[in-house]
C-alpha cells in the first residue's frame, strides 16, 4: 500500500510539474514557433530531441558499465597478483636452504685432495692462494666469503678439461669466476691454467622470528615480578 501511495504521489506531482511547464511564458513561446514551422522541420526536431533524451538516457547506464568493467578488471589483476605471490611464497618455503660455506682453510684443502685425484705432478700444480673479495659484476662483495686461486702449468688438453669440470662442481657455495688458459711459454704443446673461484656467502633467512623486547621492559618486568 505504501508504494501505490508513494508512485501515485510522484505522478500527481509529474502532472502538476508537467503543467506548470505548458503554463510557462517560455515553454508558450517555444510551443508556437514549433507550430510556425514546418511539418518535415518539426519531425527534424523531433528526432534531435529524440536524439539527444536516448543520448542521456544512455549514456548513465553506459557510464555504470564500463566503471564495471574497470573494477572487474581491477580486481582480476589483484586476484592472479595474490595467487601469484602466494605460490612464489609456498615454493620459497618449500625450496632448499642455501648451504652455508666452509671455512676457506677447509676449502683450500679439499681442493687440494681433488687435485691429487688428476694425478698431476707437484711441478704442474704452482698454487692455490686465499684471496680477498674480488669484483664481480654477478656477486656482490656482502655476499662473498672469499675467493681462491687456482694456477696450474704445463697440462695437456685433457687435463684442462677435466680439472675445469671437476673443480666448477667443487661445492655449491664455490663458483668459477674466471677462466684463463694459456700457451705454455716453453712447450706451446702444454697449457697454462689460472682458475679464480668466489666463495659465496648466503644469509639464512626465516620466516618466524620473534622480536626480543627492549632492555628497559625486561627490566620494568623483572621489576614487577620482585
Amino acid at each position: 500500500m505504501a508504494f501505490e501511495e508513494l508512485r501515485e504521489q510522484f505522478m500527481s506531482r509529474l502532472k502538476d510539474l508537467g503543467s506548470q511547464i505548458q503554463e510557462s511564458p517560455a515553454f508558450q513561446s517555444l510551443k508556437e514557433k514549433y507550430d510556425d514551422l514546418p511539418s518535415t522541420q518539426q519531425r527534424v526536431l523531433l528526432a534531435a530531441m529524440a536524439a539527444v533524451v536516448g543520448f542521456f538516457a544512455f549514456s548513465f547506464p553506459y557510464d555504470s558499465y564500463t566503471q564495471s568493467q574497470d573494477s572487474l578488471t581491477e580486481f582480476e589483476s589483484r586476484r592472479d597478483l595474490i595467487r601469484d605471490l602466494l605460490r612464489v611464497t609456498k615454493e620459497t618455503s618449500e625450496a632448499p636452504a642455501f648451504p652455508l660455506p666452509p671455512p676457506m682453510g677447509q676449502i683450500k684443502t679439499d681442493m687440494e685432495m681433488r687435485l691429487q685425484q688428476f694425478q698431476l705432478i707437484p711441478e704442474q700444480i704452482v698454487g692455490i692462494n686465499v684471496e680477498m673479495n674480488k669484483q664481480s659484476s654477478l656477486i656482490p662483495e656482502n655476499r662473498q666469503e672469499g675467493a681462491l686461486k687456482v694456477i696450474l702449468r704445463k697440462l695437456n688438453l685433457r687435463q684442462v678439461v677435466d680439472v675445469v669440470s671437476q673443480l666448477q662442481t667443487f661445492h655449491p657455495t664455490v663458483k668459477l669466476a674466471n677462466l684463463i688458459v694459456d700457451a705454455h711459454p716453453a712447450d706451446a704443446r702444454y697449457l697454462d691454467a689460472t682458475l679464480d673461484f668466489i666463495v659465496i656467502k648466503i644469509p639464512q633467512i626465516t620466516m618466524e622470528t620473534e622480536e626480543e623486547p627492549p632492555a628497559n621492559n625486561r627490566r620494568r618486568n623483572n621489576r614487577g615480578r620482585n
